[in-house]
């Protein structure tokens, strides 16, 4: 496919061209807006676009703070964001992730 949102994180692109280094606090939103107002005061954010927290997702932002840094999770308090937390401290996404 041409484009797959579970792939993408809208935001990820633009921090790499800004500053080569690995940054020490990153905040995962879903929204447009949430990662947005977040860059306005100098938060460095990526989202989700919308959809459910990927694999590929949280492999790219792990990438994007490197070893040693901190990948902060912001969702929704809706029933998507409650239920992609729960998935994540479940470990269905999250410990695959530590095992790679």
């Amino acid at each position: 496919p041409i484009f797959s949102k579970k792939n993408t994180l809208f935001g990820a692109s633009s921090l790499s061209r800004k500053n080569k280094t690995l940054r020490k606090t990153l905040v995962l939103v879903e929204g447009y807006f949430d990662a947005l107002s977040l860059h306005d005061i100098e938060i460095d954010a990526v989202c989700t676009m919308g959809t459910a927290i990927s694999l590929e997702q949280l492999e790219k932002a792990a990438r994007l703070v490197g070893h040693g840094g901190i990948l902060v999770l912001c969702l929704d308090s809706d029933d998507a964001g409650v239920n992609a937390m729960e998935r994540l401290c479940a470990g269905t996404i999250f410990w695959t992730l530590l095992k790679r």
